[in-house]
């Protein structure tokens, strides 16, 4: 197995963990912390070959790449058969972003969702923090979350 169809099999474990979540309606921080897997799984679905063979970085920072690799790809866009998809990955690239931001690795020791930060003298455990801030993600007055849920779906059934 390859290291892309490897890291593509666990994106497509965790999306269905993901949905599991959504559908119990699971607090926002651990939603937030498979969704931020997913998109780090499936960045790295697309760049980890490359990434094995040259030694580069591994990072969490790799979503937006991908989402422009897709972009530009006659095959994605032919597959996914999106309208405006250009457009759409664009903007939901920094919507994703702001997910990626959430990784522990990222969040360099502050907010994260997956591991307890220390803010002033306050210890703060992520299920604590089930505050505006993670609900902000799931606003239902933004079609954000709802559209890169759809996005994920397509490239996740569609990705070899």
């Amino acid at each position: 197995m390859s290291w892309n169809s490897a890291f593509l099999r666990q994106a497509r474990c965790d999306h269905e963990i993901f949905k599991l979540l959504r559908k119990a309606n699971a607090p926002y921080h651990q939603q937030l912390h498979y969704l931020q897997m997913i998109l780090e799984k499936l960045s790295k679905s697309v760049w980890a070959d490359a990434l094995y063979r040259t030694g580069m970085p591994w990072k969490h920072w790799a979503i937006d790449n991908a989402l422009v690799y897709i972009t530009k790809d006659p095959a994605y866009q032919r597959l996914l058969k999106m309208k405006n998809l250009k457009t759409r990955i664009n903007r939901l690239s920094a919507f994703a972003k702001k997910i990626e931001v959430l990784a522990p690795a990222n969040a360099k020791g502050g907010c994260n969702v997956e591991y307890p930060w220390l803010t002033g003298n306050a210890v703060i455990a992520p299920i604590d923090h089930e505050n505006d801030f993670w609900q902000s993600f799931f606003d239902p007055r933004s079609t954000d979350m709802t559209s890169l849920v759809d996005l994920l779906d397509r490239l996740l059934r569609i990705i070899k």
